[in-house]
């Protein structure tokens, strides 16, 4: 085994590995961590991306043929085997490989000879096993170099869940402020609040059954507006306008993360998927549908019923069966129509309690800087 030093610098420099396997959910979840990493706790950060035409899409100022930039207070490299060996230099003191990304061979070998520490940042799961495989280490068979699985979850005994330090005041700020709701809302476009509507954000993958939701926004007994973001299947709109006419449909453009999360923050219920969304829709503390990335062999779908055991041992919901059932159509079909109305109703006060229920758990910036610590 190659012999690694313990010890953790007061600041540790980071370098963050992060491929862009498909839509925005990696480099999502991998910039709002680096983020984190820059601004809250001073850390000097490397964000190593495949894709830096994708990540101009979150940082505008970028400028993609540059092998090497600093934009926000973190240094954008370029992840090319052309480029990348001559602007990488020295590994810094913890090295993230995101999702099993895979480092470069080159990097692995120049980690032998300096002290770091390599985390490997995984998908986030519900399932029983994950707290056994959380933050051991153990020797990469190709190096010797040892390496650590840091899983996020809903647990205590996992990495938690990505948050910023004051999201959550920011949060309830925002949403006891109806002027400023409403201040946002006109910046984008949309409708200001109105107590009678239930207003609806949509964020979903191509296999989401949209006709099933347009007959069930056609058969609520209140007033609906739906909130298209980008990213949804082109044919959302038409299919929710043939269904349900009398529904009003509000497209946005691309929103940064920041008004991502006020978007759902001022939404009655929202529609998210994959792993980065669906994070910040539970830290929005209001009723929410995950649409799960589809996997091989229906993997996703062990992990959905995972969740959906963490939620219900959370929550005192009396319509919980209702909600299940909603989850479970939108990620593998059917027929049956929920009541939407009646959904948002009754799980209003139980989202907000999960949230604060998942924040006392602590942040997964936090725990990985006390785990590296420690170790």
């Amino acid at each position: 085994m190659v012999e690694q030093f313990t010890s953790l610098p007061d600041k540790p420099t980071f370098d963050i590995f992060c491929k862009v396997v498909d839509n925005f959910g990696d480099i999502g979840v991998a910039y709002r961590f680096a983020c984190q990493l820059a601004h809250e706790r001073g850390f000097a950060v490397r964000l190593i991306v495949d894709r830096l035409d994708i990540v101009k899409i979150f940082v505008p100022a970028l400028d993609p043929a540059l092998p090497s930039q600093v934009r926000d207070d973190i240094t954008f490299l370029s992840w090319s085997e052309e480029l990348l060996p001559t602007s990488y230099g020295k590994p810094a003191d913890v090295v993230v490989e995101t999702f099993g990304c895979s480092l470069p061979t080159f990097v692995m070998e120049l980690m032998k000879n300096v002290n770091t520490r390599w985390v490997d940042l995984e998908y986030l799961s519900a399932e029983a096993w994950v707290p056994r495989f959380h933050a051991i280490p153990s020797p990469e068979p190709q190096t010797g170099l040892d390496r650590t699985l840091f899983f996020p979850g809903f647990t205590p005994d996992t990495g938690g869940l990505l948050r910023e330090a004051d999201l959550l005041k920011q949060r309830d700020t925002f949403q006891l402020d109806l002027t400023q709701q409403n201040m946002w809302r006109q910046a984008h476009s949309l409708p200001a609040i109105a107590a009678d509507f239930i207003d609806v954000s949509l964020f979903c993958y191509p296999t989401a059954p949209i006709s099933l939701l347009a007959e069930s926004l056609a058969q609520c007994n209140q007033p609906i507006r739906v909130f298209l973001t980008e990213g949804v299947p082109p044919e959302t709109e038409r299919i929710i306008s043939a269904i349900a006419p009398e529904v009003p449909i509000y497209k946005l453009t691309f929103l940064s993360q920041p008004d991502f999360d006020r978007l759902l923050w001022t939404c009655s219920l929202n529609f998210v998927r994959g792993e980065d969304s669906f994070v910040r829709a539970i830290w929005a503390g209001r009723p929410f549908i995950w649409n799960i990335y589809p996997q091989e062999k229906e993997a996703h779908l062990r992990k959905l019923r995972a969740f959906l055991a963490i939620y219900k041992d959370s929550i005192a919901l009396p319509g919980f069966a209702s909600l299940e059932k909603l989850l479970v159509l939108w990620n593998e079909g059917g027929t049956e129509m929920i009541d939407l109305c009646a959904l948002v109703t009754n799980l209003a006060p139980e989202a907000r309690s999960f949230a604060d229920q998942l924040a006392a758990h602590g942040d997964l910036v936090s725990k990985l800087v006390a785990f590296l610590r420690r170790e």
